[in-house]
């Protein structure tokens, strides 16, 4: 191989690199924003499925007029901190 091919392939596989990295970073940021988007979203409606679910289950044994179910965050492993029924 010739130094001018050398120096071109080095070169090369440098851009390569640089540009691997913006690539790498880019999908770093989206995983990230993915994994925000999930968290906000299970903060809306994880809360009114639990309540959705109390109440289907309290309602086996009478009537259920109203259930609040608030959690901060919502993502707690299956505690919540206050619930009404």
């Amino acid at each position: 191989m010739s130094a001018v091919a050398r120096r071109v392939s080095c070169e090369a596989w440098e851009m390569r690199r640089a540009g691997g990295g913006r690539r790498v970073t880019r999908i770093a940021l989206a995983l990230t924003g993915a994994a925000l988007l999930l968290l906000a979203l299970a903060q809306v409606f994880l809360p009114r499925i639990a309540a959705s679910r109390i109440s289907s289950r309290v309602g086996k044994y009478g009537h259920v007029e109203r259930v609040d179910v608030s959690a901060w965050p919502a993502v707690t492993g299956g505690r919540f901190s206050s619930r009404t029924i």
